[in-house]
């Protein structure tokens, strides 16, 4: 007889199919038993042998490495199915079987004890044809058996043929030798890419025997992660469309993997994978070259633009114990950053189609979006604005008409600019935007665009009953004195305090700097001003070049009948006008304890005293009306106009930070008396790092291999 294939059988019997509490199939209340078949004909010598054992109900069959869910019915399409599964055994090796429980009665037993009887009774016959055929002649057996040989084989070939016959596998494999084909189609499904990841988890440098990997890059990547965990110096022994394989260049090291597209799964497998080192980990590897150390890299990056080459190089010195070059991080970097702008271009590109989504999820609300024209005739992005109609009709109906602008610098390495802000405070004295721009520069013209589209969006007229806080910026202070000439300008007392910091350092100015501030009328204010001009003349002097109108409650300016005595000192209080001599009613709205004396004396609730502006039905119906979702850029609909560019980079005037002015050639740091200590130690400690790195280099190269345990 021909030389057959034995393939492992997993029988499951005795047992039902139940669906678990997350929807999950499974096989329960049963048993397993495991033989090998003859992997010509897997099907009959399973059903000689399981019948013995249990009563035979439905049957399904599944390969070791595929979920529950993919098994399939043996009777379905009859001897297909089981022509399949020979081939799917001689193929793998092994095979999972599921035999579930049927129902039984009194005549179904009678039915398998019949049939019991009957396989015995075939099974005695192929024992008596056994003997019969051993009493054959030699010369006649080995004229059969070659016979049977090539029968077996042309019948194995046309299983096998069947099998693969309705895939079409021209289509997957593309023309371009250096592009894998990727075997799944989802990857620019969002959804389907996000439940994929979910189910198989994120790559984690762990390999085992039957992996599978949706495409040759996905492998690439895992091989990656392995050299990070582990520090061996794998390269790829074989590349090509189909097939990868890789193993450790280490002295005398047997660790090697090989991954190829499995067609009848349409994945990447792995079909050979040796885990044995006998090399030590070394520092430096052969695959990391500028494009894997820039993928490695690209979300730390991403995070912190501002990273430098030394600080990638110690990156992964630190992280991962793994050294690369100057030049291969360098090169990383451009990359990343490159890959981070042409994201970047994509997003400008679609600003009008975001335009669009916003005015279709928020209707009538203000968009202006501003370009520039370059000298190719295409578009530049100049300037954007934003202001919501809920947010705006909300600010007019329930916020107090205070507003606060400021500015700050967009810090991303691929976008610069600014943002300028407008915000007010909610009844809860909390935070509530109002606009916004993304301007190139905090120029007069800039803030005086934006508080023009402020004042025409949120009908401030001419600055009236309108208070501005700002930090005096030169540019910000000329668009409001254009735009709200009658508006009260006062300045951020923070911004002052930090200014006044500049020059005194003591941690104490601070709260003597608030006393003052803080003042509601001018006998505090100049109780409050005369200790600190005892504690630090020079910054009380520097203190009184501010406009104190801007920056102190007591000079601020505002709109009686009673009269309040507290420790000898007499306030004036007045009900109807809401305002106290002490002034804190008047700028808070919140009466204060010379008015509270008075309202309850009178037999008055302080409740009802209280501004309008903290009713809790105010701050209820400012947050009432949400804004209107927006959905992502997958479903925007075309604006059809020009695609808008990013802004050209500028590179900042001066030197960069961290970046040392270069020496002379006949610099000597050594004994150059402007070098400060902090230098030389810092000199000295990369002279040291350097000497660090060649020893470990010279060690991992001379090493000699380690002895397999």
């Amino acid at each position: 007889m021909s030389d057959s294939i034995p393939v492992k059988i997993n029988c499951f019997h005795s047992g039902v199919f139940k669906y678990d509490e997350d929807g999950k199939l499974n096989y329960v209340d049963g048993f397993m038993d495991q033989f090998e078949v003859n992997g010509d004909e897997v099907f009959e010598e399973f059903l000689k042998i399981i019948v013995l054992k249990v009563s035979v109900g439905r049957m399904w069959y599944k390969l070791p490495y595929e979920d529950i869910s993919e098994k399939k019915e043996l009777l379905e399409n009859g001897e297909k199915n089981k022509k399949r599964m020979a081939s799917n055994g001689r193929y793998y090796g092994e095979l999972d079987v599921f035999i579930e429980k049927p129902e039984t009665s009194e005549d179904d037993e009678v039915d398998a004890e019949l049939q019991n009887d009957e396989v015995d009774a075939e099974l005695q016959n192929d024992e008596v044809d056994g003997d019969d055929e051993a009493e054959e002649s030699e010369d006649e057996y080995q004229a059969r058996d070659k016979s049977d040989d090539e029968e077996d084989l042309d019948r194995n070939f046309e299983e096998d043929l069947e099998m693969f016959r309705d895939e079409n596998y021209e289509d997957e494999i593309v023309d371009d030798d250096e592009v894998y084909p990727d075997t799944e189609q989802s990857f620019d499904d969002e959804e389907e890419q996000a439940e994929r990841m979910a189910n198989k988890g994120e790559l984690d440098g762990v390999f085992s025997l039957r992996q599978t990997f949706y495409s040759g890059e996905e492998f690439k990547k895992q091989v990656i992660k392995y050299i990070l965990q582990s520090r061996r110096n794998v390269v790829y022994d074989r590349w090509e469309k189909t097939k990868i394989g890789a193993k450790c260049s280490g002295r005398g090291c047997v660790w090697r993997i090989y991954c190829s597209v499995e067609r009848p799964i349409h994945k990447w497998m792995v079909k050979v994978y040796v885990n044995t080192h006998t090399c030590h980990p070394t520092c430096k590897c052969k695959l990391f070259k500028s494009p894997a150390i820039a993928e490695v890299m690209l979300e730390k990056i991403r995070k912190e633009p501002e990273m430098s080459t030394p600080m990638i190089r110690e990156e992964f010195r630190e992280k991962y114990n793994i050294i690369i070059s100057p030049e291969q991080a360098k090169i990383a970097r451009r990359i990343v950053l490159d890959k981070l702008q042409a994201e970047c271009n994509e997003h400008f590109a679609r600003l009008r189609d975001y335009e669009m989504e916003l005015l279709r999820s928020n209707p009538d609300s203000k968009i202006e979006i501003n370009t520039t024209t370059k000298p190719n005739e295409a578009k530049a992005f100049h300037s954007m604005y934003i202001c919501f109609d809920k947010i705006r009709v909300a600010w007019k109906e329930y916020c107090r008409p205070v507003i606060g602008l400021d500015g700050t610098f967009l810090k991303h390495i691929s976008l610069q600019g600014l943002i300028l802000t407008a915000i007010g405070r909610d009844p809860n004295n909390q935070i509530y935007p109002i606009a916004w721009v993304v301007v190139d520069s905090e120029s007069n013209d800039n803030w005086q665009w934006f508080i023009h589209r402020l004042k025409i969006d949120l009908g401030l007229g001419e600055g009236d009953l309108v208070t501005i806080i700002s930090d005096q910026h030169r540019g910000l202070i000329h668009g409001v004195a254009v735009e709200l000439p009658r508006a009260e300008n006062r300045a951020c007392a923070r911004h002052i305090y930090s200014n006044l910091k500049k020059n005194h350092k003591s941690d104490t100015l601070k709260p003597l700097f608030w006393r003052i501030a803080s003042s509601y009328n001018e006998g505090d204010y100049d109780r409050s001003l005369d200790v600190f001009k005892k504690f630090d003349p020079l910054a009380a002097e520097e203190l009184m070049k501010k406009d104190r109108s801007t920056w102190c409650r007591a000079f601020f300016r505002i709109g009686g009948a009673y009269e309040c005595v507290e420790f000898s000192n007499g306030y004036t209080v007045n009900l109807p006008c809401r305002s106290c001599a002490c002034r804190k009613w008047n700028l808070s709205g919140i009466p204060c304890r010379h008015a509270v004396f008075v309202i309850r004396e009178n037999g008055f609730e302080v409740e009802d005293y209280i501004s309008d502006y903290y009713l809790t039905s105010k701050w209820r119906g400012l947050y009432m009306d949400g804004l209107g979702p927006v959905i992502g850029p997958r479903f925007w609909k075309l604006s059809g106009e020009d695609h808008i560019e990013a802004t050209p980079y500028k590179r900042p005037p001066g030197r960069p930070k961290g970046k040392a002015r270069i020496k002379g050639v006949r610099h000597n740091s050594r004994k150059c008396p402007r070098e400060s200590d902090e230098s030389r130690k810092h000199r000295r400690l990369n002279m040291e790092q350097q000497s660090h790195e060649q020893a470990i280099e010279d060690v991992s190269s001379t090493a000699p291999p380690a002895t397999q345990p």
